[in-house]
């Protein structure tokens, strides 16, 4: 049952390793908790329930070894046999889905058990190392400032008046539609399809391709347990100060602890916003913007801000924006379900594209050379086994061509920048190769590795598990020699960096941050500096007061009002001479992110 949800809202199957995402699981569970699902989840506990009511009831059967022996035979044949029927023919992201409408759940479950590439020894080293390695230009924008770099991953954000039996009454893409004129921009094929960001941007960040690990495999809470590589790493090593926002609990996706090992510097997350603003069930795209721009102003060092979004994730099927103002109007000749899915995508694409126009607004009158990345992290999720797209025509039934494929891959991209005006079309390019492509445009150092995946990129931009896109626009499917070439050259090497040694970078100590001491110290300085009596009130004054946090007098939890970060006020009657008042900040999970100082109240 579990498994079939897993296929209608991602396209891949149930996996061991979603065994230990409980947390994740219970946190999104009022989000995809349809009527559908939870008539489905009643009848499945119904039909289990008789079961063991049977089991307990039935008389006991009296069986000899080799009958025994063979119904233990002939129901193993059965339970392995047990298939996924394919609902929609010639729609499927991944081998894996395939093998298991083919193979069966159990034996699809069970083969899925590791996770990690096949670990080998590193025994090929591309022919242009020589010239990796010799590529020590300086780098450098306005006689040395370099600058700003804000990444915007927005959620499911896509365009989708792609679909041209669907009307819009304006463009939901207005903003990137005419910021194409002088930006880099395109489609980045992305790893994942209706959820699983955090994969996204694991290869956004660091380079590496989900691909070669097994579909639905999330990296970050798996495999990320020391410094690694990456971007922030990389910028940081130049100077940068490197910052990173995401409107939901920092815990999620072990964010959190990742962050720290790539090197970022903070990582802003929901428990440290205060005053955040809503628009429909999360955090609004526009309050994204507002916390850049802050983080802009004043900054002397350059600045490194990866913001992930909230606001447009799915699922659709609801009226989350009832109370709004509606900005943009659909029409179509779809179902009613589908229509109102539509409506709430639409209006969220509308928001996120909104706040990408705030932004370049802003940073078009910024003195200081500044660039914007701004992408969608996958498709949106449009109805179990995709009913929007199948409704609207969108999908052909033969996929010829990996057609399919790539429309359900395909997110769009814009790279801006207040001190260019190229305008380029980039096509389809994997978002592995989206970090080095940037650094490049930034024209700032390297390392050998984002080197190498710049080279791989100019001659296959898109690489993945069924298929290559080379420069010429070919399409390879994966059993021609060209893709198994192209295919273990990536292999041999993301095995190198991320399992084996290194070798491949003979500088990597350079590149990573081994030790992050100072990671969030800024956030979680909370102290409380004085408390001052005003009538019936006790005022507590200090620094770094967040909304989330929970006050303590004598280690016992009390009600207090938040006035600002600098100041909460409480009862005076719950002062005692003595009183011990210490605040102290958790995460829903209850982990301990901070506390301040322990206050001694005396009279």
């Amino acid at each position: 049952m579990i498994n079939r949800i897993k296929i209608n809202f991602r396209g891949i199957p149930l996996i061991p390793s979603d065994l230990y995402l409980n947390d994740e699981i219970l946190t999104i569970l009022n989000v995809v908790l349809t009527p559908q699902i939870i008539k489905l989840i009643i009848l499945s506990i119904m039909s289990v329930s008789f079961i063991i009511f049977l089991i307990i009831n039935l008389p006991k059967l009296k069986l000899k070894m080799k009958e025994r022996l063979i119904l233990a035979i002939f129901s193993i044949v059965l339970l392995f046999g047990i298939i996924n029927i394919n609902l929609i023919e010639g729609i499927s992201l991944d081998r894996q889905n395939i093998n298991c409408e083919k193979d069966g759940f159990i034996f699809s479950f069970v083969s899925s058990m590791n996770n990690k590439p096949i670990n080998r020894s590193l025994q090929y080293i591309v022919s242009n190392m020589k010239d990796l390695e010799d590529d020590n230009r300086d780098y450098s924008v306005n006689k040395g400032i370099k600058p700003n770099i804000i990444v915007i991953m927005s959620e499911a954000f896509w365009d989708p008046s792609v679909m041209k039996e669907i009307k819009f009454s304006i463009s939901p893409t207005g903003n990137m539609d005419k910021l194409k004129k002088t930006s880099i921009y395109g489609y980045l094929e992305s790893p994942t399809f209706g959820g699983g960001t955090a994969n996204s941007e694991f290869e956004l960040l660091t380079g590496h391709s989900i691909h070669y690990f097994k579909p639905g495999y999330m990296v970050y809470p798996n495999e990320i347990k020391e410094p690694i590589m990456a971007l922030p790493s990389i910028l940081k090593s130049q100077g940068y100060k490197c910052k990173a926002i995401h409107t939901f609990k920092g815990w999620y996706w072990n964010r959190r602890e990742v962050y720290k090992h790539m090197g970022f510097d903070e990582y802003l997350s929901e428990e440290y916003f205060i005053d955040p603003i809503k628009k429909g069930f999360f955090i609004s795209d526009e309050y994204v913007t507002d916390t850049i721009i802050k983080e802009l102003e004043g900054q002397e060092e350059p600045m490194f801000i990866f913001a992930v979004t909230m606001q447009n994730h799915g699922p659709f099927n609801d009226n989350r924006y009832k109370d709004y103002t509606k900005d943009i109007r659909v029409s179509g000749n779809v179902s009613r379900e589908s229509l109102q899915i539509l409506k709430t995508y639409a209006q969220g694409a509308y928001d996120a594209d909104k706040a990408l126009g705030k932004l370049t607004d802003y940073c078009s009158n910024l003195s200081k050379p500044t660039i914007v990345l701004f992408f969608g992290d996958h498709l949106p999720f449009l109805g179990p086994n995709y009913k929007v797209y199948r409704e609207a025509n969108y999908l052909s039934k033969d996929n010829i061509n990996h057609e399919n494929d790539i429309k359900l891959s395909s997110v769009p991209f814009l790279l801006w920048s207040n001190y260019k005006n190229d305008s380029k079309d980039l096509r389809l390019l994997n978002t592995s190769f989206m970090g080095p492509y940037l650094l490049d445009y930034a024209q700032l150092n390297m390392p050998n590795y984002f080197k190498f995946l710049r080279g791989f990129s100019r001659e296959i931009p898109v690489i993945n598990r069924k298929y290559i896109i080379d420069e010429e626009k070919n399409i390879i499917n994966s059993d021609n020699e060209k893709y198994v070439a192209y295919n273990n050259d990536y292999l041999l090497v993301q095995e190198n960096m991320f399992y084996g040694d290194k070798s491949f970078e003979n500088k990597y100590s350079q590149w990573i941050v081994n030790e992050n001491p100072d990671y969030n110290s800024k956030l979680n300085e909370i102290s409380i500096k004085e408390v001052k009596i005003e009538g019936n009130l006790a005022i507590v004054k200090g620094d770094n007061f967040y909304p989330s946090s929970l006050l303590f007098i004598n280690n016992n939890s009390c009600k207090y009002k938040y006035i600002n970060k600098n100041e909460i006020q409480i009862k005076k009657n719950l002062l005692k001479a003595d009183s011990n008042i210490q605040i102290k900040l958790f995460d829903s999970k209850k982990n301990l992110l901070t506390e301040s100082n322990t206050y001694n109240y005396g009279n």
